[in-house]
């Protein structure tokens, strides 16, 4: 009978801390900006092109700013400075997922990645036994996917076993989903990358409910 090692998986999560108070905002705002430009881990050249453009989160940073500033003079009002704001919001909110990506493809340099963009970082750490699984990261809807064995791995995950979805490959046992729905009933299966990148077989469907 063969006994599985019990191991520490750790993993580091890209987060906003996003302030409460008005200048705070926009100046955790233009932190990010800051620290985007020149970032060599996020060259303009190969930003995602489903992600939000560092050069139209500097527009619509700026728009923020001359709304908050509108405000204060009282020649602007709070509802479009909300807006704009929103705008910002969900601009840091979409290029978290380019922070998250890029960490998860070098998880040794995790933290240094997603703090060099100006974001912080969330640490979870799971004990388990090393096999195919799937568990609760401490996130809502998002899961830490696991695989037997050690080194590279790539992931599927599929509700029905038809639609699937590839996620990146990593350089560990282990990754993380994106957002999911709460309560949805996923499948999920791995498989090891060998050397020169070589694949070998994918692993039997593993069921697994989002939490």
């Amino acid at each position: 009978m063969t006994t599985l090692a019990t191991v520490i998986i750790r993993h580091v999560l890209a987060a906003l801390k996003w302030p409460s108070a008005i200048e705070t905002k926009l100046q955790k705002a233009k932190t990010i900006f800051g620290k985007l430009t020149g970032n060599a881990k996020f060259p303009l050249s190969s930003w995602p092109a489903n992600i939000i453009s560092l050069a139209q989160l500097g527009t619509d940073i700026d728009a923020f700013d001359a709304a908050q500033t509108a405000v204060k003079k009282k020649t602007g009002t709070v509802a479009d400075r909300n807006t704009k704001m929103n705008t910002v919001h969900a601009d840091l909110v979409d290029i978290l997922t380019m922070v998250q990506k890029t960490a998860n493809l070098d998880p040794a340099n995790a933290e240094d990645i997603i703090k060099g963009a100006g974001y912080e970082c969330k640490i979870i750490t799971i004990k388990q036994k090393q096999q195919n699984g799937a568990h609760p990261s401490g996130i809502a809807g998002i899961m830490v996917l696991t695989a037997e064995g050690g080194g590279a791995h790539q992931w599927q995950i599929t509700k029905d076993k038809t639609n699937i979805t590839v996620l990146d490959p990593t350089t560990t046992a282990h990754t993380l989903t994106s957002s999911l729905n709460i309560g949805d009933v996923m499948y999920q299966r791995s498989r090891p990358i060998l050397k020169k990148g070589q694949t070998a077989d994918w692993s039997a469907w593993i069921e697994f409910k989002v939490q």
